[in-house]
């Protein structure tokens, strides 16, 4: 399937960082070879790659510097934009740190729940049950959080819980259970470390999570879910 310079260059990357180019919704190989982008940066290349406008004023930001460590105007206009209180971050990992931390302190609470397979980011607080083979899962009624990497202190464990991704019955048994305790429920609206039409071994469901509209019955449920306590 892939040609000699890319196999060459994939056997670099595994000591270094893997190299491309990419335009639009596509990715090239350096033997030519084009290839469709199902994965888009895992979400925020939403333009596409190198997206012509984006590109001319980026540079054009460029040019009047890059890192001040305070406050720049754009970043003011871009938080009057959306709400009145943001928190701007360099990456998803550090987003997900900030919610995370924001969630405990509103709350007094210490527990995180998430789903096995999502990925919220390289931290410790986040990076369980993330890639470990569904075996190592345990059982889906009494789950076990995989640690992501070794270096994740095991006394992180006490602040975590996992459940399989789409399953709406272990998650209300769980909130009803540990509710009053837990700060947040983070999750991605759909997996980025799957295939889009891939069934769960765990739940024989989909991985891409139901929209939920906003009068769904569903919908209610899981926000008085989440309310309790």
């Amino acid at each position: 399937m892939f040609g000699p310079k890319t196999l060459a260059l994939q056997k670099r990357a595994q000591e270094i960082i893997p190299l491309g180019k990419a335009k639009g919704a596509y990715l090239w190989d350096v033997d030519g070879k084009k290839y469709i982008d199902y994965r888009m940066a895992f979400g925020p290349i939403i333009l596409g790659h190198a997206y012509d406008e984006v590109d001319h004023k980026v540079i054009e930001e460029i040019k009047k510097g890059i890192l001040f460590a305070m406050t720049g105007e754009l970043e003011i206009a871009v938080v009057e934009m959306i709400v009145e209180m943001v928190r701007l971050a360099c990456s998803g990992t550090e987003a997900t740190m900030h919610a995370i931390r924001v969630a405990r302190a509103y709350t007094g609470r210490d527990l995180i729940l998430k789903f096995e397979g999502n990925y919220h980011g390289f931290h410790d607080h986040t990076l369980w049950s993330t890639y470990a083979p569904v075996e190592a899962y345990g059982n889906r009624r009494s789950p076990i959080p995989v640690p992501g990497s070794s270096g994740i202190p095991k006394s992180m464990r006490e602040f975590i819980i996992t459940l399989p991704f789409n399953d709406f019955e272990g998650f209300e048994r769980v909130m009803r259970s540990y509710g009053e305790q837990i700060a947040a429920v983070i999750s991605e609206p759909c997996q980025g470390n799957c295939i889009s039409n891939r069934t769960s071994q765990r739940t024989r469901k989909p991985w891409a999570m139901v929209t939920l509209s906003p009068r769904s019955a569903a919908k209610k449920r899981l926000c008085q879910l989440l309310d309790m306590g």
